[in-house]
């Protein structure tokens, strides 16, 4: 299903994104933003019994939102008690149309039950925040 993709009128607040950043498109690009005025939006998913050790996240600003968007925060958070409680394991301000890009380390959380939960946070201005993403999960049986 999509629990946790859609809010909570069942629109989406993840699609798989068509906007350019630096003139192109990524094949695992996403788009996360928030409908009407809503202030962050928050997108959860459960990898049972993680067999990840890490996390690549990259991130921009699609090309047509510059000079548009004052910018959005981008968060990821980690759950181990099924989202009582959240560890932030990530929180950077994008502002610009260059992908960057972030590594977390997840080798403490091997084989547990996780709950991520993303957010974009428009920063008090919606317009044109359109927060580009792609996220790679790496295992330790990928390593050499």
């Amino acid at each position: 299903g999509t629990s946790g993709w859609v809010d909570e009128d069942d629109r989406p607040l993840v699609v798989i994104s068509q906007l350019p950043v630096q003139g192109k498109n990524r094949g695992n690009q996403v788009q996360l933003h928030p409908f009407g005025n809503q202030e962050h939006t928050n997108v959860t998913f459960d990898i049972a019994n993680n067999p990840y050790t890490s996390l690549t996240t990259a991130y921009a600003l699609a090309d047509d939102a510059i000079g548009k968007s004052n910018g959005v925060e981008y968060y990821i958070y980690v759950s181990t008690d099924g989202g009582k409680k959240y560890n932030n394991l990530m929180q950077v301000d994008v502002t610009q149309n260059i992908w960057e890009r972030s590594t977390i380390d997840l080798s403490t959380y091997v084989n547990q039950d996780l709950k991520f939960k993303i957010i974009s946070s428009s920063r008090g201005n919606t317009e044109y925040d359109w927060l580009q993403v792609t996220i790679d999960l790496i295992s330790a049986l990928n390593l050499e």
